[in-house]
């Protein structure tokens, strides 16, 4: 562990990346405060197809060119991404070692009914800690957190390629590895179901 502070804003289901900074920080401050960033990690992840790196989206309830803190985006039920996320989840990863174990959590997440980024946000935040095997040390503040951080987040993050400071990506085994090169810093969900309980401690040997 190191002294630093990382600044994040809300994110649906995080990457690999913020996990092994957040891991190395002294605390994780996420800023539900600051003005809503579309085409971003704030409702996107990323997994691996069999087409290739796929983006899935969250759908929001437009706010009609309005700046809005992050806090008070809602998530928009009227579309079927949903089903959508969970069939491009299932197509990508049921032939992964670990997938049996840990599809019915994305499953609940998903199918929570959230109402809110941010409330989603919270619930994939508990699973991922019960993936990794610890907690990682974050609070989350309803106003814009102004200063210069040791690490900031709050940049339009809309691909893997374009995380900051990008940390040295370990490899592992992928699924479709006989189709791609290694693709770095994927959701989450791409190293849990690949590495299953060693996650966390990928995770701190990145940090």
């Amino acid at each position: 562990m190191n002294n630093s502070t990382l600044v994040a804003p809300i994110i649906c289901i995080p990457p690999i990346g913020y996990f092994a900074k957040a891991a190395a920080a002294k605390e994780v401050i996420i800023d539900a405060g600051e003005n809503y960033v579309k085409q971003s990690i704030r409702n996107r992840y990323h997994i691996l197809s069999a087409n290739g790196v796929l983006t899935l989206s969250i759908p929001v309830i437009s706010q009609g060119g309005e700046k809005v803190p992050t806090g008070d985006i809602k998530i928009d039920y009227s579309k079927e991404w949903q089903r959508n996320h969970l069939r491009a989840i299932n197509a990508a990863y049921r032939s992964a070692p670990f997938y049996d174990y840990y599809a019915e959590a994305v499953v609940d997440l998903i199918e929570s009914g959230a109402e809110s980024l941010c409330e989603f946000a919270e619930k994939s935040a508990v699973m991922c800690n019960a993936w990794l095997g610890y907690e990682i040390p974050r609070k989350v503040e309803h106003t814009f957190q102004e200063g210069d951080f040791d690490c900031d987040l709050r940049l339009k993050i809309k691909r893997p390629e374009d995380f900051p400071g990008k940390p040295e990506f370990k490899t592992y085994v992928q699924v479709f590895a006989d189709r791609f090169e290694f693709q770095p810093n994927l959701s989450i969900l791409d190293l849990i179901f690949n590495l299953g309980p060693e996650a966390g401690n990928f995770i701190k040997e990145m940090s």
